[in-house]
Formats: structure tokens, sequence, C-alpha cells
């Protein structure tokens, strides 16, 4: 995407005072930064992050409704404009700043020492650039395919700023994930497996011994789990099970996922 706003754009309301803005046609968010949300929620009071990617904002702007403060990047500075209008709109704009940046340049300036960061997520593209057609719209090939650098290099970045690292991503791609993470000394401090295909992983610093890792289904009974609806509420999302009605919008694209 480039630095201009979409011709056309939607608000949506994920959550109680959320409102997220979000081009009508193209790239619309899933359940997936929803998910990273309350993963990162769950974790302990409200603190501040850096939001690797955060495209309209979804996961930062439900972190800030809860009394959160940090800063979404990404290298899309068309998308950001979008974040920051569902800033000021949901009343968010002294918590959260959006700023256009790579973190790999971001953590290759940030001087020695302690992360800046407590927290670092991410909800990274799922495949790797060259493993399947892209799509003709920009923003949707951005955001499937790791067309500016992939896990190997977005999670040591990560680490050189976070003291803790959270992401969400592919069960396909998970080893490769936590195998980074550790080599960057972010042992596994939690992870939770969304059978048959989705996982959570959080890497702290302080995590010795790693912590167990954990199985719930995404959908149980034709209806998303107990897990998944304990998640949503940890940020205060709301999850609808029934599709919306013909010609009205959910508040969650369908998900994208699935091999490319």
């Amino acid at each position: 995407m480039s630095g201009a706003l979409p011709a056309a754009t939607t608000v949506e309301r994920p959550a109680p005072g959320v409102r997220v803005h979000q081009p009508a046609r193209g790239f619309r968010y899933a359940m997936d930064p929803i998910l990273l949300a309350g993963f990162v929620a769950e974790a302990g009071p409200p603190g501040r992050f850096l939001e690797v990617g955060t495209g309209c904002g979804v996961a930062a702007l439900l972190l800030g409704r809860l009394g959160w403060n940090g800063v979404g990047m990404d290298v899309q500075e068309g998308v950001l404009d979008l974040a920051r209008r569902g800033a000021l709109d949901s009343g968010l704009a002294d918590q959260l700043a959006f700023v256009a940046g790579d973190v790999r340049s971001f953590a290759a300036a940030a001087p020695p020492g302690a992360p800046p960061y407590p927290w670092v997520l991410c909800n990274p593209p799922y495949w790797r650039a060259g493993t399947g057609p892209l799509p003709a719209d920009p923003a949707v090939a951005a955001a499937r395919f790791a067309l500016h650098g992939d896990l190997d290099e977005l999670i040591p970045a990560m680490c050189r700023l976070g003291e803790r690292v959270a992401l969400v991503l592919p069960l396909a791609r998970a080893r490769e994930a936590c195998v980074a993470l550790r080599a960057a000394g972010r042992p596994i401090a939690r992870r939770l497996d969304l059978l048959p295909r989705l996982c959570l992983i959080e890497g702290a610093r302080s995590a010795a011994p790693e912590g167990p890792r954990l199985e719930a289904p995404l959908r149980e009974s034709g209806r998303h789990s107990a897990r998944v609806r304990a998640l949503y509420d940890a940020v205060n999302a709301i999850l609808p099970d029934a599709p919306p009605a013909a010609g009205q919008p959910s508040h969650a694209a369908p998900d994208p996922g699935g091999a490319p």
C-alpha cells in the first residue's frame, strides 16, 4: 500500500469503544490480531509495547482500550493513516503512536543495553516470499507473504527491542519461530496451539525453565472454542459465531488462512 489512503474504507467495532478503520476492499483483518492482543493481555497488567506490522492497528487499539501504551510500526505508510484515525476515534491518541519503519532498521539503530520495550508483538505474514503467486493487491501480498523480512530476520530484530516477544502465526511455522526465539535469547514462556492451524507463542528473557505447550481447538461443536472465547474476553472483543447477514459487514473479515 502506498502512502495514500484507500479510496473507500469501513469502520468496524471489534470491542466496545474501539473503532477500526480499514479498506472496504482488499486486505481486511481477521481474528489473528484479536487473539494476539488477548494472549498478551492475559499475561499481566497493562504495560508498554511495540507492535510490528500493526496494519490498521487492531491489536494496538484493543490493548490501548485496556490501558496499555504503545507504538505501532508498519512499512506500509498508507495503512498507518487508518490506524491513527482509529486511535483518534477511539479516544486513544494520547496512548498510541503509529510510525512508518522497518523493525530490522529500528533494531539496528537501537542503543546497546536493555531492550527499550517490555513487550514486542507481531502478527507476521504467513508465508515465505516465493512460495506462491502474489496477489495483485500490494497490501494483500504484503500481509500474506514475507516481502519485508521473514521470521529469521524479524524475530532477532524484535528480540533486540523487547524483553518479551509475542507472535501469532500458522502452526506449520511454530517450530521455526521457537528456534529463532531461543537463538535470540528468548526461551518459550508460553505456547498455545489452536488446532488445527494457529499458534500463539511468547518468548521471554526470564523463561527458564520453559513453559508448557498447551493445545485447544479453534472450534468445537460448530462454534468457536472456549479457549478462543477466553482470548477475546481478555480484550473485551466481540466474537460472533454466526456469519453476518447478506450485505452487512462483519467486525472482522473471513480468516485468510491456509496455504497460498
